[in-house]
């Protein structure tokens, strides 16, 4: 009873949760290796009701994920106790932020968050395709900003670097390539001069997502999310 971390053998659970939970989504495309990936906890009352993830990135911040809860199990508060058990062992680690990202149409789990004291910080639009960057030249920025490093958004600044590169077209589009993935790109500011040559996915901020709709098509199911936030100590 109650919560517990999560082994290989809650995979047909996870995925069978992902499904009935209207998400049949990244992670049934994953498969079993999601489990593999950060720490999957899971709820359970008999039978695995819901799950969880989390993952340690290296600017502080603690990344929750993947959370579904079977519609049997909806507004009986099992998405608040997976949501405070995550945290929990953020502050356990050490860490002082947690953050999440939600689709924009995904009411339920904005309502959620924000129950939970999570607060929005930044909303990205997200296209099919990936620039060719090849051609581009290394840029040396020194702000601070948030960037997306494999689905999960740290902020880069004097303590964290970063393990991309930030990245400049002839056109002076600001891009940024996390630890050589070319098919995960973020435009960081500008965009008009970019094409979708690739196959990946490229998020833009809000802000400069019209630059790119010229060129890229907008990723079926994720158009836009946005980025909540929760600090965890004082």
């Amino acid at each position: 009873m109650g919560i517990r971390h999560a082994s290989m053998k809650d995979w047909p659970a996870v995925s069978e949760i992902s499904t009935a939970s209207g998400y049949d989504d990244y992670i049934n495309a994953i498969g079993p290796s999601y489990m593999n990936d950060g720490s999957v906890v899971v709820y359970e009352e008999g039978r695995v009701l819901g799950f969880g993830k989390i993952n340690y990135l290296e600017d502080g911040s603690a990344w929750l994920s993947g959370l579904r809860v079977h519609p049997d199990a909806w507004r009986k508060g099992v998405g608040i106790s997976i949501s405070r058990y995550l945290m929990q062992l953020a502050v356990e680690h050490g860490l002082y932020y947690a953050r999440m990202l939600i689709e924009d149409r995904n009411t339920r789990s904005i309502k959620l968050s924000l129950k939970m004291g999570f607060a929005p910080i930044q909303s990205y639009c997200f296209f099919e395709g990936t620039p060719a960057t090849s051609g581009f030249r290394r840029a040396n920025f020194k702000g601070q900003i948030m960037v997306n490093e494999g689905w999960g958004f740290v902020k880069i600044s004097d303590k964290y670097r970063g393990k991309g590169e930030f990245m400049e077209s002839m056109e002076k589009t600001l891009v940024y390539v996390w630890n050589g993935n070319t098919k995960l790109v973020q435009v960081v500011n500008g965009g008009g001069d970019l094409k979708a040559e690739m196959e990946g996915i490229t998020c833009a901020p809000e802000a400069d997502a019209a630059y790119l709709s010229k060129n890229f098509a907008p990723l079926d199911g994720f158009e836009s999310a946005t980025v909540y936030e929760k600090a965890l100590q004082p």
